[in-house]
């Protein structure tokens, strides 16, 4: 029975004015947030500077911010559930899918404090061990990690910090290791020598990072409520929430040419050791030239394993990559296509519609 899914929805809603603003800080440069009990949490859009921002930087989304858009961005916004009626993301993002190739020192960097800084000025009433937790949105494998540091230094146990919960906001603290590359808990942390003023600070590891919140808990097993409270302040005064129009929706993601309506399906046996076939069955693919490749990038929601398929020409227009997942849980699938003429990316109307069009599918458990 075949499992159809739509991809991505309809593009055309109106929008409001909301847009991706370059960012100076919108906090006067007295503001300092107060740890209290062993806790500090922080609106991300609340930095007092930014530094190193002339290949990457950090951009407001927000209400009522209607300056062109920084482009490309690879997703849509996704201001509804956004604590504080914003965020914070981190543009341009050129890297979606693993088929595009790493740029180190400028889609990536692993070393921290070496691109996109936020600064963060904070007043510490107990020194000790905190552990960092982050508020994001992730929409792939390669949007959901960055570094962070204390008082202008960047120690190994703040570096990589990584999230595998995808296409929601959501709180994680995960620190990416040779041993477990979706990330170990208990391993990122920030040690506070002295009470008093410090600056906690977050920097860039992958482009199109989305940014909505930060913690810091001296208590190992916190966990964070989906919205919590208000940052409470030593100094200066935090600026007020932004305020969603009435009735907003977020708009649909514009990040790929096409509807995404019927563009494909999914079929098979959806359970680990199953083969599951990615189908493109539409007029459109039709016209498809046959001698073209398809490949098809598919990715557990850990971030590992990432299987890489071959498309087949089934006649009728009918395009057909089938795989074999090895555990249960969410998948993720991107088509990429090559041709002889533009192997980087294909001309064709046709080819455009599907190249690097992405999904998300399950799989259960048996």
């Amino acid at each position: 029975m075949p499992y159809p899914r739509l991809l991505l929805p309809l593009l055309g809603l109106a929008v409001p004015a909301l847009a991706a603003t370059t960012m100076n800080s919108i906090v006067s440069p007295g503001l300092v947030f107060a740890e209290t009990n062993g806790l500090v949490s922080v609106e991300a859009e609340h930095f007092t500077s930014q530094t190193l921002t002339d290949r990457r930087a950090w951009h407001l989304t927000a209400p009522g911010h209607d300056d062109a858009a920084i482009a490309p961005d690879g997703d849509g916004r996704h201001l509804v559930g956004a604590s504080g009626g914003a965020y914070l993301e981190l543009l341009p993002d050129v890297r979606r899918t693993h088929y595009e190739p790493i740029v180190l020192g400028e889609s990536f960097t692993n070393t921290g404090g070496a691109m996109a800084v936020l600064t963060y000025r904070v007043h510490f009433n107990t020194p000790g061990r905190y552990y960092v937790w982050i508020r994001a949105h992730s929409t792939g494998g390669e949007d959901n990690g960055l570094h962070a540091g204390l008082d202008h230094t960047w120690p190994e146990s703040g570096l990589r910090w990584q999230t595998a919960q995808k296409n929601k906001w959501a709180w994680d603290t995960r620190q990416r290791t040779d041993a477990v590359p979706q990330g170990e808990r208990h391993k990122l942390y920030l040690d506070v020598p002295t009470p008093g003023e410090h600056t906690v600070h977050f920097s860039m590891r992958e482009d199109g990072f989305e940014f909505d919140r930060w913690l810091l808990t001296t208590d190992r097993d916190y966990m964070p409520a989906d919205e919590p409270a208000a940052a409470t302040v030593f100094a200066g005064h935090a600026p007020a929430p932004f305020a969603l129009p009435a009735g907003y929706t977020d708009p649909a993601d514009a990040s790929r040419e096409h509807d995404g309506s019927g563009l494909a399906m999914m079929e098979g046996d959806f359970r680990p050791g199953g083969t599951v076939t990615l189908v493109l069955s539409t007029e459109t693919a039709s016209l498809i030239p046959a001698n073209c490749r398809m490949e098809v990038a598919f990715t557990h929601e850990s971030g590992e394993p990432v299987l890489i398929a071959a498309g087949q020409h089934a006649g009728e227009g009918r395009w057909r990559a089938p795989f074999t997942p090895d555990r249960p849980g969410q998948w993720y699938f991107s088509v990429h296509f090559h041709d002889r003429l533009s192997p980087d990316e294909p001309s064709g109307h046709a080819v455009k519609r599907y190249h690097r069009l992405s999904g998300i599918f399950p799989v259960s458990p048996r």
